[in-house]
């Protein structure tokens, strides 16, 4: 999200050197649950604490839950193993992985790869299509307003598309848990391009 925004707005010298400062400070204040979560990553990379990788219970639960919703769209391309539905099955397929060693239902941890299990290629379909004109009504209707001189609206639209850029980027590590946000900035993205039409004409309307 920080990278788009500075694509975007690219800041002054000295305010990146401001940003930088506050983001070391507050890495100060990291809980070290999280650092030390954040170190067993470099035993992916062949780390010397790759067998602590291994054994992390998290990590195994997440490579299962992963592996298993692509086998259930392996095994039920078109429409998935329907909607909800993959708690249902996860421990069938656990018990095939290996992995992860808890008897219990869990999620996919993974927006696409859930959409993919439960309602296969005909689902990726129709979120593809989503996903396809998202950007494009938020980046057209931005530059419109942008154009125009509406910059309060332009810097409106382009917070939505900044969040949903990292919606869409934690998707790959989260499940759909939350559809209500998701769906929110889905119809607020989807509407924008109505909103910009009326503004542009109200806008016409005050200059005739």
């Amino acid at each position: 999200m920080v990278a788009v925004l500075f694509w975007f707005y690219p800041p002054k010298p000295s305010q990146l050197m401001v940003y930088v400062l506050v983001g070391v400070m507050l890495l100060r204040f990291t809980p070290a649950e999280y650092s030390d979560r954040l170190l067993t990553l470099s035993g992916l990379f062949g780390g010397s604490n790759q067998q602590s990788v291994e054994e992390e219970v998290s990590f195994r639960g997440r490579a299962s839950e992963m592996t298993a919703a692509w086998m259930m769209f392996a095994d039920h391309p078109v429409f998935g193993v329907g909607v909800s539905n993959y708690p249902v099955y996860y421990q069938k397929y656990s018990r095939r992985i290996g992995l992860d060693p808890r008897a219990e239902a869990r999620q996919a941890h993974n927006l696409y790869l859930e959409i993919a299990a439960e309602t296969g290629l005909a689902g990726i379909f129709v979120f593809g299509l989503i996903l396809w004109n998202i950007p494009i009504s938020i980046s057209s209707s931005w530059k419109q307003l942008k154009s125009s001189g509406e910059k309060e609206y332009a810097n409106l639209v382009f917070s939505i598309g900044i969040g949903m850029v990292g919606y869409f980027s934690a998707a790959f590590f989260i499940h759909g848990a939350y559809p209500r946000y998701l769906w929110l900035l889905t119809g607020l993205a989807l509407a924008i391009p109505q909103v910009t039409d009326a503004i542009l004409a109200s806008g016409k309307e005050k200059n005739a």
